[in-house]
């Protein structure tokens, strides 16, 4: 692959996502009868989270409890994200 293929691919991803990912009909309406704290824990860069949330208008369900893969030592299906984030 040519220098900076990974971080063209990454920008090309949320640019997409930012103009047509759009959430799951009734996914906000299923989200508000769910009580308590929310989170995702994800393989994903936290950059690709909040725009894929942001895109989806379903940031608010779970900010500020983002977690990512990246920020630990074993991503998955080592269960260090999850940890991390309980």
């Amino acid at each position: 692959m040519p220098p900076g293929f990974a971080a063209t691919v990454a920008t090309a991803i949320l640019r997409r996502f930012r103009a047509e990912l759009r959430a799951t009909p009734h996914a906000a309406h299923a989200l508000t009868w769910l009580r308590g704290k929310k989170c995702i824990a994800s393989s994903s860069s936290l950059d690709r989270i909040r725009v894929s949330l942001e895109s989806t208008d379903l940031l608010r369900f779970f900010e500020p409890n983002l977690f990512s893969a990246n920020e630990v030592r074993n991503g998955k299906p080592a269960p260090d994200v999850f940890l991390h984030a309980a």
